[in-house]
């Protein structure tokens, strides 16, 4: 399961094998080639998208209108901010 709790009054996410950093990447949860192809298409529409995006409440809403049966709302959230440079994140 991919899961992970936001803390806001601490500002950390809390999370399984999907926050971490300096290891091989987790592909064991796409297992079809077709599926990794998908993953690295959604990970090209968010650079375009980011490219043009003013700031990140435009990311977000061209985001979520090319993807609009994704979860996980917050995590697109935090991602825009960060990317935006509007919210600082540890690399």
């Amino acid at each position: 399961m991919r899961s992970y709790l936001w803390i806001p009054a601490l500002k950390t996410v809390a999370g399984g094998v999907v926050v971490s950093s300096g290891i091989h990447m987790w592909v064991a949860d796409t297992q079809s080639a077709k599926s990794r192809q998908d993953w690295q298409a959604t990970l090209k529409a968010f650079e375009k998208e980011a490219a043009r995006a003013k700031d990140s409440a435009t990311l977000i809403k061209a985001m979520s209108a090319s993807y609009p049966q994704a979860g996980e709302a917050a995590s697109l959230e935090i991602s825009s901010k960060v990317i935006k440079g509007e919210m600082k994140w540890p690399q």
